[in-house]
């Protein structure tokens, strides 16, 4: 038992997803994660804004590493955590619709917000004598 600990100690990536608390060895997590990015990626291959791939990629990923996570705390052990991120990766699609019209949103509102806080700070003179 002691050098199988051992021998799991030597590798910088075990010990960093333990320390991170993925419970399981580094070719599952990796492999789920990947799975769950090829997933996405093939649900958003006929996107052309790239924002929504970069988006989708993300959030299958963030998706996956929280299906490990609940996967590893439950018992399911009968159920692959690959196939369980893999799921996950699923996510990534409408994910990153709601994530882009979030941004555009900001985009949107970002003039007026950045006219107010100018306003806010710096008044004009005209705005000044019409007080007077």
């Amino acid at each position: 038992m002691r050098n199988t600990v051992a021998e799991g100690a030597q590798d910088w990536v075990s010990l960093l997803l333990a320390g991170l608390g993925v419970s399981f060895a580094p070719y599952e997590f990796f492999g789920g994660l990947f799975f769950a990015l090829a997933v996405s990626s093939i649900l958003a291959r006929h996107r052309k804004d790239p924002r929504k791939i970069f988006a989708a990629l993300a959030t299958a990923g963030f998706a996956a590493v929280l299906a490990a996570a609940v996967w590893a705390w439950g018992e399911w052990d009968f159920i692959p955590v690959q196939l369980v991120m893999a799921a996950a990766g699923v996510l990534g699609r409408p994910g990153a619709t709601i994530l882009v019209a979030l941004q555009d949103r900001l985009e949107q509102r970002s003039t007026e917000l950045a006219d107010r806080a100018i306003n806010l700070a710096m008044p004009s003179d005209h705005e000044e004598k019409e007080g007077d």
